[in-house]
């Protein structure tokens, strides 16, 4: 059995390192690939719980449940990490960074990770690494899926998950919802977070994606223990719009 694991590993197709596909065995720079199965087996229900073992990365929460949470490669900075989804950059514009404890999971395919300074490809935030989160195509027959959990101090999440195809038209959308009381006054958290996806298969070749998200967290601010601040938040609004055209070129 770890002898047939170990092949499925080396016959891993990834995209990140060179922007094209290749087989990860042949990827000439330190490359992990979790894999949807491997997401499922750990429970985890977030990006940043499915990069706590990753080696070479360090995933950092600032408080307790439903906080920013961030990654750094190599002991890098966080934002000299480039977050990709499906190739298009969720780094805030502003600090840099992207809060992974914001994406779930049930959307995702595979999560790429290359380790290295890739500046030269994706610009002055891949400094240390390229986290790139490929997400599922849409299902050919029409699926929903509801998750809901509830944990330590009040934290609830709902998820929702639908997607399908019409002729030549895929769809999917991810949503999100979160809440939490926090460990300690006024360190309590909501958020909603959003993702749908649509195709279009020109021909067997070439194809249009259109990729929306929107994301919103409104979050206490307790401060420190000595000087704590009861009433001060923190608010965080993201979203984006991305479309592309993508073309298989065959021969040489």
């Amino acid at each position: 059995e770890n002898k047939e694991e170990s092949i499925l590993e080396l016959e891993k197709i990834v995209i990140t390192a060179t922007r094209t596909p290749h087989l990860l065995k042949d990827v000439p720079v330190s490359t992990t690939v979790i894999t949807e199965k491997e997401i499922e087996q750990t429970g985890a229900s977030t990006v940043a719980e499915a990069l706590e073992n990753v080696a070479g990365m360090r995933v950092t929460a600032y408080g307790g449940p439903g906080s920013l949470t961030t990654a750094h490669i190599r002991g890098s900075a966080a934002h000299q990490v480039l977050v990709l989804m499906d190739g298009r950059e969720l780094n805030s514009a502003a600090s840099g960074t992207v809060d992974l404890g914001f994406l779930p999971v049930q959307n995702i395919e595979r999560i790429e990770v290359v380790r290295g300074p890739f500046s030269s490809l994706y610009g002055a935030n891949a400094l240390s690494g390229v986290i790139n989160i490929i997400t599922k195509p849409a299902p050919e027959k029409r699926q929903t899926e509801i998750r809901a959990s509830y944990g330590t101090y009040e934290t609830s999440e709902y998820t929702l998950t639908h997607g399908g195809k019409l002729d030549k038209t895929g769809y999917s959308l991810t949503a999100k919802l979160g809440d939490s009381a926090g460990d300690r006054e006024n360190s309590g958290c909501n958020e909603t977070h959003a993702t749908a996806k649509l195709t279009y298969e020109v021909n067997d070749s070439s194809g249009f994606s259109l990729l929306a998200g929107y994301s919103h967290r409104d979050s206490g601010v307790p401060g420190s223990t000595t000087y704590p601040t009861p009433s001060a938040r923190e608010e965080d609004k993201r979203n984006f719009l991305d479309l592309s055209y993508h073309k298989d070129l065959k021969g040489g």
